[in-house]
C-alpha cells in the first residue's frame, strides 16, 4: 500500500468524501464542509473509486510550476541586467515579472527597501 503525504485540510475532505459515499451524510452536505460545488464533490466520489484516497491531493505536488523559466533564461537575464545600461535599475523596470525579481535580490544586484521608513520631520 503506498503512503500519501496530506494535510489536514486534504484529510477532512477525504473524510467527508467517506461520509458522502456511505451516506451518513449528502453530497450538498459534504461540498458545504469542503467549500466546493455539489458537482465537484460527485466528480471526486467518481474519481476516488479509480484512483483512491489520492483524489484530495492535487496532481502537480511534488512537481516544478509551468511557469517556472530554465536556469539558463535566468543567468541569460542576469548577465544583460549587470551590464552598466541597466544598473540603476530596479527589478521591475526590466522585466515587469515577479519571478525576476527575486533572481536580481539573490545575485546581490538590488535590495527592497519597503521595510526602511523614511524620517518624518516635524
Amino acid at each position: 500500500m503506498e503512503r500519501i503525504a496530506m494535510s489536514q485540510q486534504e484529510r477532512d475532505c477525504l473524510e467527508w468524501l467517506k461520509r458522502a459515499k456511505d451516506g451518513v451524510i449528502t453530497q450538498r452536505q459534504a461540498a458545504e464542509k469542503m467549500g466546493v460545488s455539489n458537482c465537484w464533490v460527485r466528480t471526486l466520489l467518481k474519481r476516488k473509486s479509480k484512483q483512491g484516497d489520492a483524489v484530495v491531493v492535487h496532481g502537480r505536488r511534488g512537481r516544478p510550476s509551468n511557469r517556472k523559466l530554465p536556469a539558463n533564461t535566468q543567468r541569460q537575464a542576469l548577465a544583460i541586467l549587470k551590464q552598466p545600461d541597466w544598473h540603476d535599475f530596479g527589478p521591475v523596470t526590466p522585466n515587469r515579472g515577479r519571478q525576476r525579481d527575486g533572481w536580481m535580490i539573490e545575485a546581490g544586484m538590488w535590495k527592497s527597501h519597503s521595510g526602511q521608513l523614511e524620517a518624518v520631520h516635524p
